[in-house]
């Protein structure tokens, strides 16, 4: 069992609550915590936020430390070239932790100019993409330069939706989705408006090992398709009825997941199933997965679930 084995995450992580997590592969995680400041006392000297990397294989922690920064942040990673690689991207102010594993730990890039908020981060065949408000999906070109790809979707001084996921089935195959019914598609050459028959804010998408794209939303609404084929499968009245808000969804073991506050859950005949192998906690608030392992991380947990099985990674619930 890993419980109590990292100490040293249980020293990085004291006084944080745990906001988001990701998966670089199956032994390196990054975590995001917000330190829960003491305002009684008006002590708010510590770091607003730590920016945490964990190998369970060498039992290493690495992390960076902010102050007004990263109190939620998003979170891609995973093999480069044959080399890990992750980033974290802040909310609301764009600065990008970037860890290169080089030399075991991290490093800090700086801030991206001109991305007002970054809505969701994918490692997409070797790039990294990250949506952003107004409409804007931008390409990492190398450290701290980030192409806009979609300045062809803007006229000058207007303001657009916000993008808020992006995922892809390649390079010249790539979705976003957004507030109010925004979803696009890219061929390599051009972006195409999908008009979608519903129009929620579309806060999640996966493009996913079916071959369909599955869109999200906060309330667990629900619409699959490809292309100009689309259907809502669990709509925005019905899911406000039945489900709590969805915090995160990700695909893992041929399964597509969303998490509430208190579930996980799996899309299973049209309506999210609660998955009763794991045992998560109050405040559940992010999930993401590999081809083997999802994290799945709780205000005072992190959950590892293979599928089977679930190991703590790191608790402090009293």
């Amino acid at each position: 069992m890993l419980q109590g084995k990292i100490q040293e995450l249980y020293n990085v992580l004291k006084g944080y609550t745990v906001t988001q997590v990701g998966v670089v592969d199956s032994n390196t995680f990054i975590i995001v915590g917000s330190y829960n400041f003491d305002f009684e006392t008006e002590d708010t000297s510590a770091p607003s936020s730590r920016v945490i990397s964990v190998n369970t294989t060498i039992l290493n922690v690495g992390y960076v430390e902010y102050h007004g920064a990263h109190s939620r942040g998003v979170i891609a990673g995973g093999i480069v070239n044959g080399k890990k690689q992750a980033h974290v991207i802040s909310q609301p102010v764009p600065a990008v932790t970037f860890f290169s594993y080089a030399s075991g730990f991290n490093d800090f890039e700086g801030v991206i100019v001109g991305v007002a908020v970054a809505e969701s981060i994918k490692l997409i065949n070797g790039s990294f993409y990250i949506a952003a408000s107004n409409r804007e999906i931008y390409k990492k070109l190398s450290p701290n330069n980030w192409e806009l790809i979609t300045s062809e979707l803007h006229n000058k001084g207007e303001i657009y939706p916000s993008a808020l996921a992006i995922d892809a089935f390649s390079e010249t195959d790539i979705y976003f989705s957004g507030e109010k019914g925004e979803l696009w598609h890219f061929n390599g050459n051009k972006w195409e408006n999908l008009d979608p028959p519903c129009n929620w804010d579309m806060a999640y998408l996966i493009c996913a090992k079916d071959k369909k794209v599955y869109v999200g939303g906060e309330q667990g609404q629900l619409l699959i398709g490809r292309d100009n084929h689309w259907e809502e499968i669990i709509p925005y009245r019905k899911a406000l009825k039945e489900y709590g808000k969805m915090t995160s969804m990700t695909e893992f073991k041929g399964k597509i997941y969303m998490v509430d506050r208190f579930h996980l859950n799996y899309l299973m005949d049209g309506k999210w199933v609660q998955e009763d192998k794991v045992s998560t906690g109050i405040g559940t608030e992010s999930i993401d997965a590999n081809e083997d392992l999802m994290i799945i991380g709780c205000a005072n947990e992190i959950i590892l679930f293979d599928g089977e099985n679930e190991e703590y990674l790191y608790s402090n619930n009293s």
